[in-house]
């Protein structure tokens, strides 16, 4: 179950990390193109620069976001996100470059204004796109809450209208029992149709209208028996289409 809760995640992920590294590549392209000694598209350079930087983000997004963010520790958060980036930037400058541009880039450090320029977008965006989705999985939460609070509230509701229909109608049914009543009979028919009505059929999320207009005609008949000549109860029912 937890795999399957997480698989639209990482599919996601995925493929966000596609479309970054396609845009990251092309923008080293046109960043350094005039480096000298380099054949661009020989060497995984590019893989794994932005290798370091993912893996930076998937850090904020899975261990820091929900251990300090989440748990409104906005301090500690934003000391580990900056130590973090501090040590993507250390590999970046003097190890990877080292590794692959020992005699250009890695020969000298920029700056750390340029460093931060070149490393916080990308981190950015993978954060940002962890949070719209995590985003829209609480709505989805919160709309499925808020529908099973509707219907927690309307099957209180019954439970509150069921036992005082149930107690009148049961008096009612004593009191012609007592006396022999020929109505009996009738009652019982009436008010089990109504019970079951109340119990089964209206459970469903929709229910027909001939059901509805059944249920109707039973509760007016139990009302009917219920008043006996003390009152006039009218029911019409239109043809339906």
């Amino acid at each position: 179950m937890l795999f399957k809760k997480g698989y639209g995640e990482f599919a996601f992920q995925v493929m966000v990390a596609i479309i970054l590294f396609m845009f990251y590549s092309y923008s080293q392209d046109l960043l350094f193109y005039n480096e000298k000694n380099v054949e661009f598209t020989a060497i995984p350079y590019k893989a794994v620069f932005f290798f370091n930087y993912a893996l930076a983000a998937m850090v904020i997004n899975y261990i820091l976001l929900p251990k300090f963010y989440a748990t409104k520790k906005f301090v500690l958060f934003g000391i580990s996100v900056t130590v973090l980036v501090f040590l993507v930037i250390l590999v970046d400058e003097f190890v990877l470059e080292q590794i692959y541009f020992p005699e250009t880039r890695g020969a000298y450090f920029p700056g750390v204004l340029f460093s931060l320029m070149e490393t916080l977008p990308l981190i950015f965006v993978f954060v940002g796109f962890k949070l719209a989705w995590d985003y829209n999985r609480k709505q989805s939460e919160i709309e499925s809450l808020r529908s099973l609070v509707q219907e927690s509230e309307l099957q209180f509701l019954k439970s509150q209208i069921n036992p005082h229909f149930l107690f009148n109608n049961l008096n009612n049914l004593y009191v012609h029992a007592i006396d022999n009543s020929p109505e009996t009979p009738n009652i019982i028919i009436e008010l089990s149709s109504v019970l079951r009505y109340m119990l089964y059929d209206c459970k469903a999320q929709y229910t027909p209208l001939e059901k509805e207009i059944a249920n109707l005609k039973h509760y007016t008949a139990l009302n009917k028996l219920q008043i006996g000549h003390r009152g006039t109860i009218v029911f019409k029912v239109d043809e339906l289409p």
